[in-house]
């Protein structure tokens, strides 16, 4: 799952010219990280040559590393103390794979991969700083997204049900239609009606899950923590936060 503080390091350490000049110069060659035959081989020459986007203290399954303005890389960690960590990460890794052929409007796109999918190399997605970021991006504001989720829940997913509920308010109707335009709506309903492969609803609910692309595009920063995942790796049910 992604450690707790990617989203602050992410847009702390993309913001400082110096680090774009350490990208530039940078020793990190993947065509060598991709001929090393070990895991700890390749953890230990991205942490020598890239900088870090997480640590292991941030409790990942995963550590992330910046490859350019545009890319990042993410490797499977080797924990000896919790040998369950690297599958974990693999599964993660899996999980975003399978999620750009599933539901690519909404998540990172995937550049490269490794055979067994132990490492990828994604978009860099830089945190949305507010709603006001958010609503200026997409249209609409972020809570009627939530109330979305909220009500289609109860609705079984009925969009004309959850438009008539709120046709009395303007303002949740008006950003109704506006999400409904939005080119990743379709995307959101699939995940959503899906249980056993989408993602879990507790990944749309924090604003801070979602970024922006270096074209435009807003997506969540992470898509690998799936229903299938939480249940098969972490002993979690994916239990509905919206169940109130």
């Amino acid at each position: 799952m992604m450690a707790k503080n990617i989203h602050e390091l992410v847009e702390g350490f993309v913001s400082q010219a110096l680090l774009l000049e350490k990208i530039r110069s940078s020793t990190f060659d993947l065509g060598v990280f991709k001929g090393l035959k070990s895991q700890a081989g390749r953890l230990k020459y991205a942490s020598d040559n890239l900088q870090a986007l997480s640590t292991s203290e941030d409790g990942s399954s995963r550590l992330v590393y910046l490859l350019s303005s545009k890319k990042v890389l993410k490797v499977a960690r080797l924990n000896l103390k919790a040998p369950e960590t690297f599958k974990r990460g693999i599964a993660q890794n899996q999980a975003e794979i399978e999620n750009t052929k599933l539901i690519p409007n909404l998540v990172t796109k995937i550049f490269d991969q490794a055979p067994d999918q132990s490492w990828i190399v994604s978009e860099l997605v830089r945190p949305l700083k507010n709603d006001k970021e958010f609503q200026a991006l997409l249209g609409f504001r972020f809570d009627s997204l939530m109330m979305f989720f909220h009500d289609a829940y109860k609705d079984k997913f009925d969009v004309e049900k959850f438009n008539l509920h709120f046709k009395g308010a303007p303002s949740v109707y008006n950003d109704l239609l506006r999400m409904e335009a939005w080119e990743a709506f379709p995307d959101v309903l699939a995940t959503l009606k899906n249980p056993e492969k989408g993602l879990h609803p507790g990944d749309f609910s924090v604003l801070s899950h979602w970024g922006k692309t270096a074209d435009g595009r807003v997506v969540l920063l992470d898509s690998g923590a799936t229903y299938e995942v939480l249940t098969n790796h972490y002993g979690l049910y994916g239990e509905d936060i919206f169940d109130v």
